[in-house]
């Protein structure tokens, strides 16, 4: 019975400094890769190049993995120890400040992105990794609702279908769905815009409720030139005869004067004096001639 305690208590002695000695050392709320006390140079290696193999890896924590690899073996220990944490805060940082600078981010997210920057070291790591995306779905719930009150009846439905499901609906909404809607919404309107003007364009002109225009009893207006006559009303001053060649005014010339002018009736008079001179002289040889025979 004695034999057997004593064993127990030997075979726990030998482990506990085994256990307590073995296990690695990680920093608080980091899950980069860490070596172990007492590991070999090509281990340390090993750790660092599977860093680099990581898509995700940031560009300030692969700047200072290449440069613990073309140090020392004290640089790659102290980049496994320390650097690599400082590194990645690093990038966490820039990563925030990245997401503040987009225009698309929500006023929930941005909150929540200062108060990371503002903290230690594992409140930006817990941001990025977690936080960002359920913090994100207030923001995302608030623009639907907003594109929603604005958009057609494809777009109103989609949202609707979206705030109804998870927050991948609701992102994938956002990024591809309301567009899709959007374009829905255009091509109903323009077919309906089609068929209003198609059937405008079809329907029968109506008669015009107004008469036929009856062509006028009066006879037009006298010009200008008519109105001269009898009446002794002239439209407009008589021409001024040519001095180049004077003609004498004919009796139809002296008729179309009138009383508004005393020229005419001095000519007029001149020529009534001589036809009767004229006439005077013819019947003077008549008698003559009778008397002589």
């Amino acid at each position: 019975m004695k034999l057997a305690r004593l064993s127990a208590v030997v075979a726990a002695g030998a482990v506990i400094p085994a256990v307590l000695f073995a296990a690695p050392a990680v920093a608080a709320g980091s899950t980069s890769t860490s070596s172990v006390a007492g590991s070999s140079l090509d281990d340390d290696r090993a750790a660092i190049l599977r860093m680099l193999s990581d898509k995700n890896t940031g560009r300030g924590l692969r700047n200072a993995a290449d440069k613990a690899l073309s140090g020392s073996p004290a640089d790659v220990r102290a980049f496994l120890e320390t650097g690599q944490y400082k590194a990645r805060d690093e990038d966490n940082r820039f990563a925030v400040l990245k997401l503040l600078s987009d225009k698309d981010t929500g006023p929930a997210v941005r909150e929540a992105a200062n108060k990371a920057l503002d903290g230690s070291p594992e409140d930006r790591a817990r941001f990025l990794a977690t936080g960002r995306d359920e913090i994100r779905v207030i923001d995302d719930r608030l623009r639907i609702s907003q594109i929603m009150s604005g958009g057609g009846p494809a777009v109103k439905e989609a949202a609707r279908k979206a705030l109804r499901g998870t927050p991948q609906d609701a992102r994938r909404f956002l990024e591809t769905g309301q567009y899709e809607a959007r374009a829905k919404d255009e091509a109903a309107e323009k077919a309906a815009k089609e068929r209003a003007q198609a059937g405008t364009s079809a329907k029968p002109t109506a008669p015009s409720s107004q008469p036929p225009s009856q062509p006028s009893s009066q006879s037009p207006a006298p010009s200008s030139a008519a109105k001269t006559g009898g009446t002794g009303t002239t439209a407009g001053p008589a021409p001024a005869p040519s001095s180049a060649s004077p003609t004498p005014a004919s009796g139809s010339q002296m008729a179309e004067t009138g009383t508004g002018s005393g020229v005419p009736w001095t000519a007029a008079g001149a020529t009534v004096a001589l036809a009767a001179g004229a006439a005077m002289v013819v019947v003077a040889r008549r008698r003559r001639g009778t008397t002589e025979r």
